[in-house]
């Protein structure tokens, strides 16, 4: 389905979602629809398992927010995860595998 570099790109975004300096703790759980917690326990899946809606809705949540929200943070984005336009392609497939709920 991705590539081992996109499921590495996917990981590393939840990664740094869940430890970075990006989204505040008080509005965390209202972005993500997860805690900061869930986000980091489900950033390193298993590629070859089934997607659970848990770690849809992370993945989800960490490439949207990333690319959308907070607005003129996507050079620290791209410095710390990866290219802009990987993230937004990315995002775009996930989307359509797994739409937002």
């Amino acid at each position: 389905m991705f590539s081992e570099s996109e499921y590495n790109l996917i990981k590393r975004a939840l990664h740094f979602c869940a430890e970075g300096p990006l989204f505040p703790e008080w509005e965390f759980q209202t972005l993500f629809g997860l805690s900061r917690n869930e986000v980091l326990s489900v950033s390193e899946f298993n590629t070859q398992a089934a997607v659970s809606a848990e770690l849809a809705l992370a993945i989800n949540g960490a490439l949207s927010n990333l690319l959308y929200y907070p607005h003129g943070k996507l050079p620290l984005v791209q410095s710390q995860v990866g290219p802009i336009e990987q993230l937004e392609k990315l995002g775009q497939a996930w989307s359509a595998l797994y739409p937002p709920a």
